[in-house]
């Protein structure tokens, strides 16, 4: 019979090697951040998309935070205001970020921590601007951004 110890060490010695079979996640390479090779991407008669500014960023890590919209025509034509924030170390994967709705804004920052674990990250306003934000400096209005369901109420169905 084997004892503990000699158990814990196969065990051990068979995460090891599982680990070294495991393949590499390969590198993928975006794009530069330039407005124009940008706004060349994303040139597509399907929909309208509109890169505003492409900003390389060295904090939280090296990324390019991209700003824009996308202008919907169904149901109705709107404005969809965006931030995408791409890695230069990558990982392959997108994290969307999402607020139910209710994000009336892109608040500062908040492609951060996606880009810091090397994902592409993106965050909408969801096509409505809160009235909250638009031109606040009260920061407990600015927070209560986060819950304007007002595009609801005001909506026709």
């Amino acid at each position: 019979m084997k004892t503990h110890s000699q158990k814990t060490g196969i065990l051990a010695l068979t995460m090891l090697l599982a680990a070294a079979l495991v393949p590499l996640r390969p590198a993928f390479a975006l794009p530069s951040c330039d407005t124009m090779t940008l706004r060349g991407l994303a040139n597509d008669p399907s929909f309208a998309v509109t890169i505003t500014t492409a900003t390389s960023m060295t904090t939280p890590v090296a990324f390019c935070d991209v700003k824009g919209d996308i202008t919907t025509e169904v149901p109705s034509a709107n404005t969809v205001e965006f931030e995408l924030g791409l890695p230069e170390a990558f990982n392959g994967r997108l994290l969307f970020l999402g607020g139910g709705g209710f994000n009336g804004y892109i608040p500062a920052g908040v492609v951060d921590a996606g880009v810091s674990e090397g994902y592409a990250t993106a965050y909408t306003d969801s096509g409505h601007e809160s009235p909250f934000f638009v031109g606040n400096s009260n920061a407990l209005l600015v927070a209560l951004s986060a819950l304007d369901g007002s595009w609801a109420f005001w909506s026709r169905v």
